[in-house]
């Protein structure tokens, strides 16, 4: 898969697209194919300053996206293959295992907690 990632404290154009291995899932992940993703303003911050948020290289940046789930957990019970999500944001990250910020790749490994079905809230145009 492809993902950008912040690689040092110069900005915005020293994001670095790079290839990486697609996340597997474990008893309660939820693997998500992106579908889009947009930089808010704390990303644009955190990409432009990454130092006063003691941010260790590499950082895939991002906390505002969506996709469609492609695998799950023996556990997840929320979403099923096939369904919408977007991810939930907490200052403790989205899973146990990702960074904080981590919508600027193409797949997405998230606790189920963390997910959130969109397809009764959302309809694609």
């Amino acid at each position: 898969m492809k993902k950008y990632q912040i690689t040092s404290d110069r900005g915005i154009d020293d994001l670095q697209l790079v290839e990486a291995d697609i996340p597997s899932v474990s008893e309660l992940d939820v693997l998500v194919r992106m579908k889009a993703s947009s930089i808010n303003y704390r990303d644009l911050a955190t990409i432009e300053n990454p130092t006063p948020r003691n941010i260790s290289f590499p950082l895939v940046p991002n906390s505002d996206g969506v996709g469609e789930v492609i695998e799950v957990g023996s556990k997840v019970t929320r979403v099923a293959v096939g369904d919408r999500v977007c991810g939930i944001f907490f200052s403790h990250g989205w899973t146990v295992r990702s960074p904080v910020l981590t919508w600027l790749m193409r797949w997405v490994e998230l606790l189920m907690g963390f997910c959130l079905s969109i397809e009764n809230l959302m309809r694609t145009v």
